[in-house]
């Protein structure tokens, strides 16, 4: 008899975030878990059928099974979407401030229904479902669990919702539930297939993904161990399912299992990216990404601790991945990390907006949103209490943003302001330039000339520089810009003017050591980002006032900062004076245990092992030995390869590579006695050198016949 497996413990939001579920824009799926592979008879479903289909046939996926073959698709309903609101401008008008919206208890995420213009919100807390258009209530669904998971079916315009302490998946056409399906066991994941209208539901318990057509049982997939997420990747028409409990991906076609791949440990929600047929996978307990590049190879990138959410930008065609645990966003091309933000405290969702180019994260421990643009935060935007999901509606150009402690969802518009600050007087000499600085932004102005560029509502860092010679007054020359609408103020007074008068300018030196030649690494300035690849750069022409900076990490490397030689943190203010003030960084390599540990040796005898491998961009080569069982290096992030030493009146141990990623590593090594005609000769065989033939060992005698 089949044994169920303990609920997760779900106490917690921060502490459960291993077993929460999440729908993001960049892939519609969450989180899971497993089990055997579940009957088609175990799956049913009850309550009212779906819409009528036509008999219109849908395209078929690769290698599916029969019943696939012939799925109808349903017209779209003939009453259409809804109308805008007066007062609510639809993308491209005058929009209205970000305004809060009450919904259920413990909002977990929105998810957007083409079919009629709604978006519904998932409420944990309170076991159903708000719907809202645009910023009003439409109705409210009651399910009778904590929903965590929904995607939208286009083949019968519903909304398919499950929660990870249901059996159930909910179907919810309108503001109705249409049917119930029973699966079987604890739902952790759906993910929709679009060219054969098909409804992945992973599940948790029993270790298998079940696939439907409305409400009709389709096939049954046995997939690895404790599934946790699903995705549909276009690129391929591929269906990616995440397995935490085994460390791999299961890639389904049709109900067909074509590939598995490994991935660090805890693969939590894939997310397919359409450019370039990459799917990344965020590993929770690694603190890296797995990039399924085929049916069965990953390549591993390091980002920041524990990455979870991502969004894709299809403008630069780059991955967005929040992490967790260390406040940055990282920016993955390719197979590149190509940038790193930093976001604030705790950035879980996040969403693109293609009105914009932004990206828009939700940060729970800030109670904010932060706005931003490629690796600048333009600035942020306040929030409920712990905001944690963004998401976009096309039909509105709104972004939701889920807020789980208080009840309530955020509603952002991204109309763009303009903020304009002239300057005060002809003090200025001619052709003498100055310079404002809102969000990371920077606009330049000429003597006389004002200086002006356009930002969406929120708060942001300003300052304001220059030329040489001459200081800023009245107007502070840093401090929070706050827009609104047409209203912009800076410090809460209304912005007129900066007013420059000659007086002694500063300015700080930002330098770094310890690195590789040619590596990037970058401080942000109030708002500013500067990187350097080597020496140092100088920020100039600042008034002396007291500025904020923050060295962002650089992954794999610790930090030692110091502000006029004397210890600093990472992020804090520095104040300047009339004199140049020098922010240095030494970077440490972060290193792990590399150990080796031999069986077969007798006890005391000693034996030797050689590493070889990269420290600081330069080669380094170390050897360590023990006459216990284990020998032990400390090493960084990367692939060393290692020898063995011949012991005598043993076979030779080997050598080999192994890699470092994120973690220690552990390399077994076994000896085994030789034969005794053959233990004094039995040396390692190296590497032929080019041009010339492999050294081969002696020649055996042939074997005599035993006596007869």
């Amino acid at each position: 008899m089949e044994t169920r497996r303990d609920r997760p413990d779900r106490s917690g939001v921060v502490v459960g975030l291993v077993l929460l579920l999440l729908v993001s824009s960049a892939a519609v799926a969450v989180a899971g878990s497993g089990g055997p592979t579940l009957a088609a008879s175990a799956a049913s479903s009850t309550s009212s059928p779906l819409p009528t289909r036509t008999a219109e046939a849908a395209p078929a996926l690769g290698e599916l099974a029969a019943p696939w073959a012939a799925i109808p698709r349903a017209p779209a309903p003939s009453s259409g979407a809804r109308a805008v609101p007066a007062g609510v401008a639809p993308q491209g008008g005058s929009f209205l401030p970000p305004v809060s919206v009450a919904v259920g208890a413990t909002p977990w995420l929105t998810l957007y229904d083409p079919a009629d213009g709604d978006d519904y919100v998932l409420n944990s807390g309170s076991a159903n479902v708000t719907i809202l258009n645009n910023t009003s209530y439409v109705a409210t669904v009651d399910l009778g669990y904590a929903p965590e998971s929904a995607v939208f079916d286009d083949s019968n315009r519903c909304v398919y919702v499950a929660g990870l302490d249901s059996w159930n998946v909910s179907v919810i056409c309108g503001t109705s539930i249409f049917t119930t399906i029973d699966v079987g066991g604890w739902v952790s994941a759906l993910a929709y297939d679009p060219p054969t209208y098909a409804v992945y539901v992973v599940d948790y318990e029993f270790d298998n993904v079940t696939s439907w057509y409305g409400d009709e049982f389709l096939a049954s997939t046995h997939v690895g161990t404790e599934p946790f997420g699903a995705a549909y990747d276009p690129f391929n028409g591929h269906v990616y399912v995440t397995n935490y409990g085994s460390s791999n991906v299961s890639i389904l076609n049709g109900s067909v299992v074509a590939g598995t791949v490994r991935t660090g440990a805890g693969p939590l929600t894939p997310y397919p990216d359409p450019g370039n047929g990459y799917v990344y996978v965020p590993c929770y307990n690694s603190s890296n990404i797995s990039v399924v590049d085929s049916l069965t190879h990953a390549v591993t990138l390091t980002v920041g601790s524990l990455p979870y959410y991502a969004t894709y930008d299809p403008a630069t065609e780059e991955m967005y991945f929040s992490n967790v645990a260390s406040g940055y966003l990282s920016v993955l091309d390719g197979l590149e990390v190509v940038g790193s933000v930093y976001v604030g405290v705790t950035p879980y969702g996040a969403t693109y907006d293609p009105t914009n180019g932004y990206v828009y994260v939700a940060g729970g421990g800030d109670d904010e949103v932060a706005v931003v643009n490629g690796t600048t935060v333009l600035g942020t935007i306040p929030a409920g209490t712990t905001a944690f999901n963004a998401t976009y509606d096309p039909g509105n150009g709104f972004v939701y943003v889920t807020n789980l402690a208080s009840n309530n969802v955020t509603v952002l518009n991204a109309a763009q302001h303009s903020v304009t600050v002239p300057p005060s007087g002809d003090n200025l000499p001619t052709h003498a330039t100055w310079s404002l600085v809102v969000g990371g932004h920077t606009t330049v102005g000429t003597k006389g000339s004002s200086a002006s560029l356009s930002v969406p509502n929120g708060t942001y860092e300003y300052f304001v520089r220059g030329p040489k010679g001459y200081v800023v007054s009245d107007l502070a020359p840093v401090g929070n810009l706050t827009v609104s609408g047409t209203t912009v103020t800076a410090n809460g007074e209304p912005v007129s003017a900066a007013v420059f008068t000659p007086g002694q300018t500063t300015g700080t030196i930002f330098s770094r050591s310890g690195l590789p030649k040619g590596t990037p690494t970058c401080v942000v300035f109030e708002g500013e980002k500067v990187c350097v690849t080597k020496g140092t750069v100088s920020i100039t022409n600042l008034t002396p006032a007291t500025y904020q900076y923050s060295v962002a990490p650089l992954p794999g490397y610790s930090e030692t900062v110091k502000v006029d030689g004397v210890a600093a943190p990472t992020s804090g203010w520095l104040t300047l004076t009339e004199k140049h003030a020098t922010i240095s960084v030494k970077y440490t390599p972060v290193t792990y245990a590399l150990g080796f540990s031999e069986t077969g040796l007798a006890s005391g005898k000693a034996w030797t092992v050689k590493i070889k491998g990269e420290l600081s961009g330069h080669p380094f080569a170390e050897s360590r030995s023990s006459k216990t069982a284990s020998i032990s290096f400390s090493v960084p992030n990367g692939s060393f390869s290692y020898t063995v030493e011949h012991v005598k009146g043993y076979a030779w141990a080997g050598n080999g590579t192994v890699t470092v990623d994120g973690g220690p590593v552990s390399v077994p090594v076994t000896f085994a006695p030789a034969p005794a005609a053959l233990s004094d000769r039995m040396v390692p065989v190296p590497p032929a050198a080019p041009g010339f033939d492999s050294p081969t060992l002696p020649a055996r005698e042939p074997a005599r016949a035993a006596p007869g």
